[in-house]
């Protein structure tokens, strides 16, 4: 705060330096702070959102919102941070977030297993959102209250956008129901191809017919692997990893509570693209439970759109997103490629 170097208040500054660990690194920030109805908040310098500076006996509530909640899937430290910097701060928050990870219950029964070796990688472009898609069965799972026992996984291999289907079955028929119903219906046919495994699910007649119909290209992988698809498997994984979390009480509620662990996944930053699904495919933040407790609002004030205009904000940030991931994509894959490879 701007007082605080002001050579009448030293005296100020003098305590805050002498102060705790926290004052002594908050005081460090002190041009991006400043006081917003006697809340002290923390303006960075590449954006003007607002963040609160919360003190000490707020931090472990907000962690928990954060990370407990459904919408918070229990994910990782690194995930965790950076849902909550988008509300809050405060010095040292990876540490404190990494504490109550490592001390979470339900996190330590459900450590992810080591993954298996792979078979090589092969390095594919995509050039646009749900150009191409991976359709993935997962299953016999326990049978909920509602009679489902699979999931049909939809991933857009471009965004990371995942669909995740329950289903009484996994029929050649089932499939194309859902994919035209639930997939096809909302974000239009991909413009690539369709990859899946060689499972009678995909490759019976019903789905050829459908395909044909339909003019789209169904590829076919040459082993029956689930591991040649690499990235709707670790989909599948995280997706299985934190339903399990949140269902060890009762496995009968399962397909009740996929769609909040869908939403905790979109909300979560890529490793590959560098960003959330939902702002890839929406060009904005996922407004969370935690944004609407704790979000301070914006410095600037909020601007009137007309529908063009916003069209074309839109249209501007999208293409500038996609050609951030499309490299983040890039550089992930030949990376990708070398590790699995080297397996």
């Amino acid at each position: 705060m701007a007082f605080l170097s002001d050579p009448v208040n030293h005296p100020v500054s003098e305590l805050a330096l002498a102060g705790s660990h926290d004052l002594r690194s908050l005081y460090a920030t002190k041009q991006h702070l400043t006081l917003v109805d006697d809340l002290l908040v923390y303006v960075s310098e590449t954006d003007t959102a607002r963040r609160w500076v919360v003190p000490k006996t707020q931090r472990g509530i907000m962690i928990a919102h954060a990370h407990d909640e459904p919408c918070g899937g229990h994910r990782g430290v690194k995930a965790t941070c950076e849902t909550l910097r988008q509300v809050a701060h405060w010095p040292h928050m990876e540490q404190d977030v990494a504490r109550y990870v490592r001390g979470c219950l339900v996190c330590c029964q459900f450590q992810p297993t080591k993954p298996l070796h792979r078979a090589p990688l092969q390095r594919k472009g995509v050039s646009y959102p749900w150009s191409s898609i991976q359709i993935d069965w997962v299953g016999p799972v326990a049978r909920s209250a509602r009679g489902n026992k699979y999931l049909l996984t939809v991933t857009c291999a471009f965004t990371k956008w995942v669909e995740c289907l329950p289903a009484t079955n996994d029929t050649a028929e089932t499939t194309a129901v859902l994919l035209l119903n639930h997939v096809f219906s909302r974000f239009g046919l991909p413009g690539e191809t369709v990859d899946s495994d060689r499972g009678t699910h995909f490759s019976a007649a019903v789905m050829t017919e459908l395909w044909k119909l339909l003019g789209v290209k169904a590829k076919l992988h040459i082993a029956y692997h689930p591991r040649s698809s690499g990235g709707v498997e670790r989909s599948n994984q995280s997706i299985v990893r934190i339903l399990r979390k949140y269902v060890a009480a009762n496995h009968k509620d399962w397909d009740l509570k996929l769609p909040l662990v869908l939403m905790a996944i979109r909300a979560t930053r890529n490793r590959s693209t560098g960003m959330t699904p939902f702002e890839m495919m929406t060009g904005r933040q996922m407004t969370l439970p935690l944004h609407l407790l704790y979000q301070p609002g914006d410095v600037a004030a909020a601007t009137a759109y007309t529908a063009h205009q916003y069209v074309t904000d839109l249209r501007n940030h999208l293409q500038t997103t996609f050609a951030y991931a499309q490299g983040q994509l890039e550089r992930s894959a030949e990376g990708d490629k070398t590790y699995y490879d080297k397996k």
